[in-house]
């Protein structure tokens, strides 16, 4: 199977996993009942705070939170474990309510499970704790196998050679970020999906050759997603040689009647090149991503008015 994760041109996402989820608009500030981990509502809501207060920087917010920089920006990458200090600090500072509060703390309570009975223990007490019609994912699973990269990740991984139906193992190959008990969820929930299969020895297999994303999965979610893959890539630069890595820019002039042109081009090569990479008879060796990113470098008119209005207020 090939995941790929993808927005549309109105920035939803199109494919197989059907979810009904209200998605919140981008100027809106994000609700943390909306969110997989304490991590990635971090990071909307610093995006959010920015967009919203002309005064707001992330080092005031550290300040204030009694925190460095750093350890926020980590938290909000999923680079480092939030702990339940700098969770209250932050919830704090944030202003977030008794309620909201506490459902933090369970997802920090879940973050740091040591074992698949404590993982299913907490996300009972969020589904508890979550406000009747309050915007949150009401298919989850659909939200949560997009939100993180890790999950598709191991899909993925039951087809190199090396691989090993162990949680631990899986971890180990994944990086810092991600826990034993975090891989014995995510395994469960792609059983779930029926996204992996058992096999009769014990290990894991893929159901499907090919996997997209549907419409309804919230801009939310394949946000939060393309932001870590990217931030692999950027994780990537400093920690894995030429040889290992392929990163190439490209900055040219565009006739924005071919932007669409453009999009089909970029699809027929991703296409392509997995086909041309994937074999029938030779064993896989290493999981890779391919993130291809097509964006304005220039500010537009209509952005240009919008700024000069802002810093004239």
């Amino acid at each position: 199977m090939t995941a790929t994760v993808r927005e549309s041109q109105n920035g939803s996402s199109r494919g197989r996993l059907k979810s009904n989820i209200v998605t919140t608009a981008v100027t809106d500030k994000p609700s943390v009942f909306a969110f997989p981990t304490f991590g990635s509502y971090l990071a909307a809501w610093v995006t959010w705070k920015k967009a919203s207060d002309r005064q707001f920087s992330l080092r005031g917010l550290a300040l204030r939170a009694k925190k460095s920089p750093s350890l926020i920006t980590m938290i909000a990458r999923g680079e480092r474990s939030t702990t339940a200090d700098a969770c209250a600090d932050l919830c704090r500072v944030m202003g977030l309510s008794a309620q909201e509060r506490k459902y933090v703390g369970v997802l920090v309570e879940r973050e740091h499970a040591k074992s698949p009975a404590t993982v299913v223990i907490a996300e009972n007490k969020l589904a508890a704790l979550r406000p009747v019609g309050a915007d949150h994912v009401i298919d989850s699973d659909a939200f949560e196998i997009v939100s993180q990269w890790y999950h598709l990740t191991i899909v993925e991984m039951t087809e190199i050679k090396s691989f090993r139906p162990d949680p631990g193992w899986i971890a180990s190959e994944l990086g810092a970020s991600v826990t034993p008990a975090m891989v014995i969820s995510s395994l469960e929930l792609l059983l779930r999906l029926g996204l992996l299969a058992k096999t009769p020895e014990g290990s894991y297999r893929k159901t499907h050759e090919r996997l997209r994303t549907t419409a309804n999965i919230p801009s939310i979610a394949i946000r939060s997603c393309h932001k870590q893959l990217i931030q692999k890539a950027y994780n990537a630069v400093e920690r894995q040689s030429v040889d290992e890595r392929f990163l190439s820019t490209l900055t040219f002039p565009v006739p924005a009647h071919k932007l669409n042109e453009a999009r089909q081009l970029i699809a027929e090569f991703r296409d392509q090149f997995v086909s041309t990479l994937r074999t029938q008879n030779e064993p896989y060796d290493e999981i890779y991503h391919l993130n291809i990113q097509f964006f304005r470098a220039t500010a537009h008119a209509q952005t240009k008015n919008r700024i000069q209005g802002a810093s004239a207020k």
